[in-house]
Order: structure tokens, then C-alpha cells, then sequence
């Protein structure tokens, strides 16, 4: 008599395997006012500061980058990471969450999850 080779399951035997081989990247589709300040309105420590937290970016659009880290990882003073901030919020690139988390705009990254 042969085994039996087909069965069924109430429940997703291969859940596990699926949240591992996902992965999130930035889609970059910034605005014609947000494509000008990129080309020419921002700092080189903002685009610098900008591009670290899209880079740190989570699925749900939320960034977590102390200033100490993010200060270690460019090699720039923390007053210099700080100005670059201030300039990303003001121009409407991020927003503040709390300490050290921002919000990424929607409008110029979107976070898109794809599973491998």
C-alpha cells in the first residue's frame, strides 16, 4: 500500500519560510518640488542624512537613526547630523516620531515589501 502523500492543513505549513524571505526596499518617486530640492536645495549633509534613513527605512514607513549612530556611521559631528534633520523636516522630506525615529514622506519614498 502506497503512503499517503497528500494532506491538508488548517494552517499554513510554510508561514515561517515566507516572513524570512521577504524584504523591503525604498521605490524613490519624489515630487517635481521635492526633484528640485534633491538637485539643488538641500545640503550634502541632508541628501547624506536623507539617504541613511531611506536606506534604514521599516515596511510601515518609519525610521529608527539616533544621531550618535548616524554620526558614527558618516563621520560627521552631531551638530552636522542635527542641521541636516532640521533641514529634512522643514522641507517636508521626514517627521519627527520620537527620539531618534522619523517618518519618511510618502510622497518621495515608499516603502514596497517584496518576498524572494
Amino acid at each position: 500500500m502506497a503512503a499517503r502523500v497528500s494532506q491538508f492543513h488548517k494552517t499554513d505549513p510554510f508561514k515561517a519560510s515566507r516572513k524570512q524571505n521577504t524584504t523591503t526596499l525604498p521605490a524613490f518617486t519624489p515630487s517635481p518640488y521635492h526633484q528640485n530640492l534633491i538637485a539643488r536645495g538641500l545640503s550634502p549633509t541632508a541628501l547624506r542624512v536623507f539617504y541613511l534613513l531611506v536606506a534604514r527605512m521599516e515596511p510601515d514607513g518609519s525610521v529608527t537613526a539616533p544621531t550618535k549612530e548616524l554620526s558614527e556611521l558618516m563621520g560627521s559631528p552631531c551638530s552636522y547630523i542635527n542641521s541636516g534633520v532640521l533641514q529634512l523636516v522643514k522641507h517636508g522630506f521626514v517627521a519627527r516620531r520620537g527620539l531618534g525615529t522619523y517618518w519618511v514622506n510618502g510622497e518621495v519614498v515608499r516603502p514596497v515589501t517584496i518576498g524572494v
